[in-house]
Formats: structure tokens, sequence, C-alpha cells
């Protein structure tokens, strides 16, 4: 009974292994495919200069678009392929340097398609559908969280100072205009359950009024990972870049950024002594590192919000490696705890 039982387990495991191993290229061809199609989008793009980050000109488009706003040369054959996206984002030397979709009355349209329509693991950067690139006042830009580095993948890099000190602008053009947003903060958090009272970073996007605003201020300070000395004011336009985390069930994790105009100050200081010594201005510091959230109490009710929930931005780990180190551990241990019970046997 124990040698049918030892080769029935040797067999299954040895099943599992095959399988893995086969979709392995799979995977691979997927990826490729993947990439190939980042490709193409980028090759729609006009050929000119890198941008450096620069003031936007000065006044701010006025709040009510002209009816037919003229699209960039640069973007023009973006929009003629996709109608869909409304503009690029790029951050200098990461590789987040995609096209972001719009889709207003098609909530997460492209959290699991691409450029094409066709489905995609990694999806495509999407701004929120209630955001308005002309009105709002935080525009919010979510992403999976790829292990390859695509899409936000590399977003959380981040959560250390020295990151931000090489990567402090963030280039978001919309197809109608070139923007440059100056880093504010990068922090982590959580979607918090339907009942559950507290701060909704995903939910501020237009302002009531002043102590509004002012919320959402407090609330990164109190979150931060570490103080930047940029600080943030009423009347000012923000861009927030949003992916998963897991540092808690439902993390998130967010880089918030100010749109920088021509009656702004100089870029802030590039060394970290000299940010030190000019941070008098920006928000308070809470501690030089994560501060994740605690855990919701069990008494909350069992769902996140549902719309949240529903656009969870993740990344998702090779199933078929998984797979393979399982099928391997199972071979191990089925195979030791048989010959266990055959030296059992022998001990009879």
């Amino acid at each position: 009974m124990n040698s049918k039982l030892r080769k029935g387990v040797l067999i299954l495991c040895s099943i599992v292994l095959i399988c893995c191993i086969a979709g392995l290229p799979c995977h691979y061809v997927r990826q490729r495919l993947e990439d190939r199609v980042d490709g193409q989008v980028s090759a729609l793009l006009s050929e000119t200069p890198p941008l450096e980050p620069q003031p936007t000109p000065s006044p701010l488009p006025e709040p009510t678009p002209s009816p037919i706003p003229q699209v960039l040369e640069k973007y023009a054959a973006l929009a003629a392929e996709n109608p869909d996206a409304i503009g690029w984002l790029k951050i200098e030397g990461t590789a987040i340097d995609n096209v972001v979709m719009h889709t207003p009355d098609e909530p997460d349209k492209y959290l699991h398609i691409d450029f094409y329509g066709n489905y995609s693991n990694r999806g495509t950067l999407y701004l929120d559908e209630a955001c308005d690139i002309w009105e709002s006042d935080n525009l919010i830009i979510y992403g999976h969280h790829m292990q390859s580095s695509a899409m936000f993948g590399d977003l959380d890099y981040f959560a250390s100072q020295a990151y931000w000190e090489n990567h402090k602008f963030i280039q978001f053009d919309t197809v109608y205009e070139e923007r440059t947003y100056e880093v504010v903060a990068a922090f982590y958090a959580r979607v918090l359950y339907q009942n559950e009272e507290g701060f909704r970073y995903y939910r501020f996007i237009d302002a009531e009024d002043e102590s509004a605003f002012n919320e959402y201020v407090d609330f990164i300070a109190e979150n931060q990972c570490y103080d930047t000395g940029v600080g943030i004011e009423y009347g000012d336009r923000l861009l927030t870049l949003s992916t998963c985390a897991y540092h808690v069930e439902n993390g998130r994790f967010a880089v918030v950024a100010r749109l920088v105009t021509d009656e702004d100050d100089p870029p802030a200081a590039d060394t970290a002594d000299e940010a030190a010594a000019g941070s008098s201005g920006g928000l308070v510091a809470i501690e030089d590192g994560p501060a994740p959230l605690a855990a919701a109490p069990g008494s909350e009710p069992a769902g996140a919000d549902a719309s949240v929930a529903a656009s969870a931005v993740y990344s998702r780990q090779s199933f078929s490696t998984d797979m393979i180190f399982l099928a391997l551990g199972l071979l191990a241990s089925g195979t030791g705890l048989l010959s266990l019970s055959g030296a059992g046997r022998r001990k009879k």
C-alpha cells in the first residue's frame, strides 16, 4: 500500500512539474508581446528632443477649455490611433514612460486591456474616471505594480528619500499641453472599509473648499515616508500616482506632485543636505521611512470600498514559477515522508 502511495505521489508531482515547465514559454512569450505593444505605442510619438523640467507657461488655462482643444503635434498620431489616450506620463531616469488613458463613461476599462484593446496582464495607465484634465484639483493616475518594472512597478522606489533626490520632477503632458510637476510626497495607505471613518485619498479629486484641501495636506503629512520640503497650498493643481502595496491588506502606495508654474521659486535643492536645510516650508515629517496604516478592526464590514476594490491595481507573480517550486517541494517532502515510512517498516 505504501509503495503504491509513494508512486502515486511521485507521479502526481511529476505531472504538476511538467505542466508548470511547459507553461513558462507561454509566460515569456506573453511578456515579450506586451513589451512589443509598449514599443509600438511609443513609436506613435513624434520625434522631439527630451523635455527638461520647466515651468508651465503662465497663466494657467481657463477652467473651461475651448470647444475644440488643439492636440499637440507630437501627440497627434497617438490621439488619432486611440481617442481614449489623454496624455503621456514620464519620469526621467525610470521605467515609467507610458501613455495614459481616460474613459469617463467606462471606469477601469484599461485595467487589463492594452492601448490597442487586447487583453493584457499589465493593463495600461489610466486616469480616474471622475477627473477632468482642465478643472480637477487633483488628477489621479492608476497603474499595475508589475515585478517586471512595467507600468508602476518602480513607483514604490519613491519610498526611499535617496531615490526621490534624483527624481524630483514628473512630466505628465495631456495631449493638449505640456505639464511639469514637482514631487511633494510619497506615502503608504490602504483602501478603507465601506463604513470605516478616515480620509480616502483616492476620492480626493475636487476640493469643495480650502478646509477640504487642507484635510488632504494633513493626511499627507501624517503618512508621508519623508519630508521633501515641498509645500502645497489651496489652489495648487496636484497629480497623484497610485498603485497597490502589500504592507497591509488592500494596501496602496502613492506619489503626490504639484504643477509647476512661472510664479514658482527655483526647483528644490538637489542634495540631501541642502534639502534638509531648506525644508522648513514643507509638510511635517512623520518618520524617515514607510508609515503603513494599522489594519482595520475585525468588527468592521468585510468588504472594502466597492468601486476602489474593483479597480485594484496589483502585480501578479509568475504562476508557473510558483507552481514549479511548489511541485519541487512536494516531490522533496513526499519522497522524504515516504522514505521515513519505509524506514519504519524496516524497523519493524
